[in-house]
């Protein structure tokens, strides 16, 4: 006999007593047909595995079930990649991906260097492999920051687990642009000036950006910014099978910029950013999120989530000493950081809001930029947005303008949730007409209260979020940041860098973040039976 189970878990057979007794009034129950990416769990109290045999009446034969994702064992590690200023030289600091424990916090606490600037150069998007135990890694074009071998198309490969840093290219996706190579854009070592001047208008325009793997681990999709598609990457095979367009968000007074990527229940989810950049009109800005079943490799064309980005939020640098009089923009930088801005292409002074600060010129200018996307316990949609400026400038480097003078930037970017219900997402509130109003109010170190760099990672059952952060206990630093998915408040802190000139002091270090799991134990079985005549199946 079989029997279907309901959604809330129940199951009934009716009428299969035949009156025996003892032993011999057991039934054999076996569980089928688990729905995709459900998995057998390990037995237990509560779970007796999927061949039980019980007796007529009763109610506790259950069957324990597990997501294979969302297990990440007891001891996970946190991955990130970093950027340091300079070609992808074997000069020191080099470090391009590295990782550390995930309870670790404070200032101080064991870093491994997985990858260096001469393995894979400037990346961004990061995921791990369970099925190969590897990282892979996708090349960003960041001004500044040399790009590796592969060039702008490249997905790199490292073994986190080796005693030395590596890094090789896995794969290439075509048509991800072309930029001059690091020895024209001028780029030296860490603590060399460069004008970079052909990258600043091409930042998130070419190369790539998030990349995610399938629940088998057999299959790595990439975003491609310069062309703005998903790509289709065979793993065993490392190997470009196909791409799907992502869909065309119908942008006003702007271009769609593409980047996000998250797989969730059997779906990848992709985030677009409309830039404004024709219009400069605030208005115009705006992002979606589309989703494309796993199964078929279609987008739906109706976004998950519309998220307007004109927006009031908290300022990204709340500092008094920059008024009105003393910025090129004419705007102090509490008000004019508490807003989103179009993505600008050109370099200049009043563009920028720049504020000569002793021999550097500082500056704080907000634009938006969907470049990482989780999801809590709750399955409610996290939202990372990086700030573009923040990729364009670095610290106590020089303006593209050849004028010689020395830039910092102060990255400002956003994290914003969007709650799931029956209905599907909705936004949080956002203000836009008074006083800011965000769910995530532990973002803020001191007069920085912006500082999330868009990359973030969800330890399922933790209850929290980490994102990748400037600022996370001291200035001039980046690290993370852990906040609670109920309250929104902050819980503890990691610093993995502090530094200027070579380092991104409070502009953007690092990229994207991932979690190291362990993949499911194995699970042997649960019950012993005699085959004597070695049929395969069990005797009377």
């Amino acid at each position: 006999a079989c029997t279907p189970v309901s959604s809330d878990g129940s199951y009934n057979f009716s009428n299969i007593y035949d009156g025996r007794t003892g032993d011999a009034a057991k039934i054999r129950l076996e569980f089928h047909g688990l729905p995709a990416p459900m998995e057998e769990g390990g037995t237990g109290v509560n779970s007796g595995g999927a061949v039980l045999f019980v007796a007529a009446g009763t109610c506790d034969a259950n069957l324990g079930v597990i997501d294979p994702s969302k297990f990440c064992g007891t001891d996970p590690i946190l991955a990130a990649t970093s950027f340091v200023n300079g070609t992808n030289g074997t000069d020191t600091p080099g470090d391009a991906i590295v990782t550390w424990a995930y309870n670790a916090t404070g200032a101080t606490g064991p870093i491994k260097k997985v990858a260096l600037k001469e393995h894979v150069g400037a990346v961004h998007g990061l995921v791990y492999s369970k099925a190969t135990s590897m990282l892979y890694s996708s090349a960003f074009l960041k001004r500044h920051i040399g790009l590796g071998s592969g060039g702008l198309g490249a997905i790199y490969v490292s073994d986190p687990f080796s005693a030395n840093p590596n890094g090789a290219v896995f794969v290439t996706i075509p048509d991800a642009g072309s930029v001059p190579t690091n020895v024209d854009r001028g780029l030296g070592a860490a603590d060399a000036l460069s004008l970079d001047a052909d990258v600043f208008g091409l930042v998130g325009t070419m190369g790539l950006g998030d990349i995610e793997i399938s629940a088998d681990g057999k299959t790595l999709y990439a975003i491609n910014l310069n062309n703005r598609r998903v790509y289709i990457v065979d793993i065993p095979t490392a190997a470009v099978t196909g791409f799907v367009d992502i869909p065309d968000p119908n942008c006003v007074g702007g271009v769609s910029r593409v980047g996000a990527a998250k797989i969730h229940e059997g779906s990848l989810f992709v985030g677009v950013t409309c830039d404004a950049s024709i219009s400069q009109d605030r208005d115009d800005l705006l992002s979606k999120v589309y989703r494309m079943d796993l199964g078929t490799n279609v987008f739906s064309t109706i976004p998950e989530v519309i998220v307007p980005l004109d927006y009031i939020r908290n300022p990204a640098w709340n500092s008094g000493a920059y008024t009105d009089a003393n910025t090129a923009g004419g705007e102090n930088f509490p008000a004019h950081t508490a807003r989103w801005y179009p993505w600008l292409n050109t370099f200049s002074h009043a563009g920028f809001n720049t504020s000569l600060s002793g021999a550097t010129y500082s500056l704080s200018h907000p634009t938006p930029w969907l470049l990482d996307i989780e999801f809590d316990d709750n399955g409610n949609m996290l939202l990372g947005f990086a700030d573009r400026t923040a990729h364009q400038f670095f610290s106590e480097n020089v303006f593209p303008d050849g004028s010689g003078d020395l830039a910092s930037v102060v990255s400002g970017g956003d994290l914003l949730r969007a709650t799931l219900s029956s209905s599907g997402y909705t936004m949080e509130p956002l203000e836009y007409f008074g006083a800011a109003a965000e769910f995530f109010i532990g973002e803020n170190f001191t007069s920085y209260e912006e500082t999330i760099l868009g990359g973030l990672a969800v330890l399922p059952g933790s209850g929290e979020i980490t994102a990748n952060v400037i600022a996370p206990d001291s200035l001039n630093s980046g690290g993370t940041r852990k906040l609670s998915s109920s309250t929104g408040a902050a819980l503890s802190n990691f610093q993995l860098y502090q530094g200027s000139q070579s380092l991104a002091g409070m502009g953007a270090g690092l990229g994207d973040l991932e979690l190291i799991c362990d993949g499911l134990p194995i699970v042997v079985g649960n019950r012993l039976w005699a085959d004597t005549n070695s049929n395969g199946v069990q005797d009377p």
